[in-house]
């Protein structure tokens, strides 16, 4: 590994960004990373970069196979072109990780969190049948914050929670395409947040990403799973309880799941919402209220998603 001054060079950040390192230097940057606020914003920098290089050539490609071919299955975007066994970087990241002083990544090996949530709301259907096609799309507006902190930012805040619903649910139904997007999507919201705050998110959306990318859904799921944990560790807020609740809410509506609007889960979301609704939102929580289908639950989850994700509704102020 070539380092500067203790760091890695630029050109190892800008691999390791693309996966095109080798299993024992991909962990030995992951674990500087986690520990270095200055490699981190580095990294973030680097993958802001390829992500908007990747944007650019997927929409020239899409319209170049568009005009020459028929229509066909989107495929999954694969950027990155060195494929990590994951499960052989987890059992070297034991070790390496203690050796050096940074914090040990333990992967959890049973569903917990959001994926445990998603699991009850799945029980006994197939997702992959029922979830009709581009579910796992909203209507927010293409941002990026300028590295503010997750305080100053409740809309990411509340992004980050619809999609960790989205993100299990579709690892869930092996949807490869629509986990993707919500990596990516996760991805992009974390690199406008300080890195300060939460590093290891950030690191593990990656590992997310790359396993997605080989086709390896188990992988996804463990480091889905550690998604989840950090962003339950960082996100502490009313933002990102609501961006759950909105997220599970509006699963269940698309599964048209009766029982879950008689839970106590439903009503301790509208709770939260009355209590904390400003006058922005006053009409989204009435119509959630009333609404008796799950077409009507879902129209008014829709508006509640896009207007507090595009920042234009807020919660009470503490």
């Amino acid at each position: 590994m070539i380092y500067t001054a203790q760091h890695p060079e630029l050109e190892v950040l800008a691999a390791f960004a693309e996966g095109s390192l080798s299993n024992k230097e991909q962990l030995e940057v992951m674990a500087h990373i986690a520990s270095c606020e200055h490699c981190m914003e580095l990294y973030a920098e680097t993958s802001r970069f390829l992500a908007e290089t990747e944007t650019a050539q997927t929409k020239a490609s899409r319209l170049a196979q568009s005009a020459e071919a028929p229509p066909s299955a989107p495929q999954v975007v694969r950027p990155w072109t060195h494929r990590v066994s994951w499960r052989a970087a987890t059992l070297i990241a034991a070790g390496l990780l203690v050796g050096i002083g940074t914090a040990l990544f333990l992967p959890r090996t049973s569903p917990v969190g959001t994926e445990a949530l998603v699991a009850s709301l799945a029980s006994g259907r197939d997702l992959s049948k029922e979830l009709p096609r581009g579910w796992e799309q909203q209507s927010w507006t293409a941002t990026r914050g300028e590295a503010a902190p997750l305080a100053a930012e409740p809309a990411a805040a509340f992004k980050l929670g619809v999609h960790n619903v989205g993100l299990a649910a579709a690892i869930r139904s092996e949807d490869l395409r629509a986990a993707e997007a919500i990596a990516q999507s996760v991805d992009t919201i974390l690199l406008g947040i300080e890195a300060g705050e939460a590093p290891t998110a950030i690191l593990w959306v990656h590992q997310v990403r790359q396993a997605l990318n080989s086709g390896d859904l188990a992988s996804a799921r463990v480091a889905a799973r550690e998604v989840d944990h950090q962003f339950r560790q960082h996100l502490e807020s009313r933002y990102f309880a609501l961006g759950l609740w909105a997220g599970a809410s509006r699963l269940a509506a698309l599964l048209d799941d009766h029982a879950y609007f008689h839970s106590s889960r439903w009503h301790n979301g509208i709770v939260l919402l009355k209590d904390n609704s400003t006058q922005s939102l006053s009409s989204v929580e009435r119509g959630l209220t009333e609404a008796s289908t799950s077409k009507e639950r879902m129209a008014a989850l829709n508006w509640l998603i896009e207007l507090v994700g595009n920042g234009e509704a807020h919660l009470t102020t503490d």
